[in-house]
């Protein structure tokens, strides 16, 4: 049996089956997948039925990382290995460890809510894939990663209605984006609609792309 340390749902998974469909085929093919909107729209629901779905394709496992509250950089590494159990020492960087115990592992990790270390995330990431064949990583976030290999998902509203829709906020990963005259992501060339994905280019240049601003 494969082992995986999701929740179990708080209630019924409504009207998202065809995203679920989509994303499980984007999983097979891709091995690094980017579900990308503004906060509140559902990602991490939506994620945690992604993986849910494929358990049973991972026999080394899925496992949830959360990353919400974790605003040190240097903290991203620590928290992957917790949850892999993966045993830190002082005379090995983390990521050495996570190399180890993920390499030869045909595992999925998905990474929520990775916007606040996006940057270590997109380090993490790239080391990780680069050095275990097998790994599969799915994240949510309101800035892509933009490291090469990365395939952006925008994540569109739910067709269901709620008691409530809250107002979203707007996203780094969103061509109106949160900063004035700011240059579009994702590139205008590329498709930017809800439920659509584009490649990442790769680049992470400061000086094209600026901060998000406070609560993005």
């Amino acid at each position: 049996m494969t082992s995986h340390n999701l929740p179990a749902e708080p209630n019924r998974f409504v009207g998202r089956a065809r995203d679920v469909d989509e994303l499980r085929g984007l999983l097979r093919d891709q091995r690094l997948v980017t579900l990308c909107g503004v906060g509140g729209i559902g990602k991490t629901r939506l994620a945690l039925r992604v993986a849910g779905s494929v358990v049973g394709e991972f026999p080394d496992g899925v496992w949830l990382v959360e990353l919400g509250r974790i605003t040190s950089p240097d903290l991203v590494a620590h928290e992957i290995a917790t949850v892999l159990g993966v045993r830190e020492e002082r005379s090995r960087p983390a990521l050495d460890g996570l190399r180890v115990r993920l390499r030869g592992a045909r595992a999925l990790l998905l990474l929520d809510n990775c916007e606040q270390v996006v940057e270590r995330c997109a380090e993490l990431v790239a080391e990780l894939l680069a050095g275990c064949p097998d790994l599969r990583i799915l994240l949510t976030t309101r800035e892509a990663l933009r490291i090469p290999g990365e395939l952006v998902w925008r994540v569109p509203r739910s067709t269901c209605p709620t008691r409530a829709t809250p107002t979203p906020r707007p996203c780094c990963c969103s061509p109106t984006g949160p900063w004035p005259r700011a240059p579009a992501w994702p590139p205008a060339t590329s498709t930017t609609s809800p439920g659509s994905a584009w490649r990442s280019t790769g680049s992470r240049s400061r000086s094209n792309w600026p901060r998000p601003a406070r609560g993005c």
